[in-house]
């Protein structure tokens, strides 16, 4: 990150941080592991500098909710097993594709999907013999 983008997500952080204190008159995340879901997802993401993926990363890896954030590697693997459309905008994607993930499986294919996009299907240099789907794939190179 460069100097200038440290300082914005200091900031948001501790904006974060004072509106999750403002909120609930401390920093713990037990009231956060209370909320319903669709709840707990609204309220996260309107926080600063948080969204959606960040939202369902957060509900997923910290508080074990069975939701499925789509980040770039999750796109391109999507987009390559012809599952959606690659033009589609990454905001519009979420709710989709966590529609088709079955819930019982979504935090292992995430963390899969991440590993496979920074280690096999790396953009402009792709490794498809090393690829375990890549007869699935239809940008196969």
């Amino acid at each position: 990150m460069t100097p200038v983008l440290d300082r914005i997500k200091a900031g948001q952080i501790k904006s974060l941080l004072e509106r999750i204190s403002n909120d609930f008159g401390s920093l713990s995340a037990a009231p956060l592991r209370r909320m319903a879901t669709p709840a707990l997802e609204r309220y996260l993401a309107q926080l600063p500098g948080v969204g959606l993926k960040t939202a369902r990363c957060v509900m997923m890896y910290s508080l074990d909710r069975q939701v499925f954030p789509v980040d770039i590697p999750c796109m391109r693997l999507f987009h390559n097993l012809g599952l959606i459309d690659g033009r589609m905008r990454f905001e519009c994607a979420q709710d989709p594709l966590q529609a088709i993930v079955p819930a019982a499986i979504r935090k292992t294919l995430h963390v899969n999907a991440v590993a496979h996009g920074r280690e096999i299907c790396i953009p402009r240099a792709e490794r498809c013999d090393a690829c375990v789907i890549a007869h699935l794939c239809r940008n196969r190179h």
